[in-house]
């Protein structure tokens, strides 16, 4: 059922619709940092004010209804559905503002060395995680409490930044974006040694 009709009816659109406004807001200059400063500061604390309540207030609406099927899985999604939209467009404003200063600047690497080969990975941390918990490794999904998640998802981050800036560092692309370049190029793509940017280029 998720996989059809809940897909259907609210992932597609939403989906879509997001990617719609993705392409806008890159048109328009937001998600490559080419709006002023006082812009994204804005825009950052408009969207934490308004989407952030509304949040709370589902999140809080669902735990007075006890988290019923019928209530959280309908009237119950609204509240997110809507406020996460707000709170997106925020985390994308204070994105660029952290972008634009010059504090982190190894923890900005390590960004752009991810993001220069998200591909690789999305598959590597696909990986790490499946191993960790599916039965083909060490079958860990419903034995790890709550406290141990969150000391496991910064520690597989930290491995997925510190493997990408390390590879980066000697090669030009992912491995799987290098063979999907050959793949789409139908011949070998030159994959050693292209520095990562420096910051702001």
């Amino acid at each position: 059922m998720l996989q059809t009709f809940i897909y259907a009816i609210y992932g597609l659109w939403r989906t879509l619709g997001l990617m719609l406004a993705g392409m806008a807001l890159f048109k328009w200059g937001v998600l490559s940092g080419e709006k002023s400063r006082s812009f994204y500061a804005v825009v950052a604390a408009a969207g934490l004010a308004i989407g952030l309540p509304i949040i709370a207030y589902g999140a809080w609406k669902n735990f007075a209804n006890d988290w019923s099927v019928y209530y959280s899985m309908y009237g119950g999604t609204l509240f997110n559905y809507w406020g996460s939209l707000f709170v997106a467009v925020a985390y994308i404003s204070l994105v660029n503002l952290w972008g634009a200063g010059s504090s982190f600047g190894g923890v900005k690497r390590s960004l752009i060395a991810v993001g220069r080969m998200a591909f690789s990975c999305y598959i590597a941390q696909t990986l790490i995680c499946t191993t960790l918990f599916y039965g083909h490794g060490f079958g860990l999904f419903g034995y790890i409490p709550r406290w141990g998640q969150l000391c496991i998802v910064p520690a597989v981050w930290i491995v997925i930044a510190a493997g990408a800036r390390f590879w980066m560092k000697r090669y030009r692309f992912g491995p799987l974006e290098w063979l999907w370049r050959t793949l789409t190029y139908m011949k070998q793509v030159p994959m050693r040694n292209s520095p990562l940017p420096a910051h702001g280029s």
